[in-house]
């Protein structure tokens, strides 16, 4: 999952996904694509060799909370569904280009 498309999700109105993340009060609490990478990248690194990136996701352990390092973590697409609230729907697997915050 690219940053902006987390930010779009919490921030834009017209985004097909924002009733489940912006209108429900759900924020991106990263301040930038640099922290948001910092804090992620060891995990998704290790996610992507163990499962590929067809199966690694991006995953908040409470979906009551926020986007933020502490409530994020990387999931099989399996993993993801079932705490998902009731939505059924995937996410895209994430993507990351080091040097440009997609």
């Amino acid at each position: 999952m690219k940053y902006k498309a987390i930010r779009r999700r919490c921030y834009s109105k017209n985004h097909d996904h924002y009733r489940w993340y912006g209108a429900k009060g759900i924020k991106v609490e990263w301040d930038s694509y640099i922290s948001f990478r910092n804090d992620m990248m060891p995990s998704y690194l290790e996610h992507l060799n163990k499962y590929g990136i067809k199966d690694t996701t991006i995953d908040r352990i409470d979906n009551s909370k926020n986007y933020n390092k502490y409530n994020c973590k990387w999931s099989t697409r399996k993993e993801q569904h079932l705490t998902q609230s009731g939505r059924g729907k995937s996410i895209s697997p994430p993507t990351f280009n080091l040097n440009h915050p997609n």
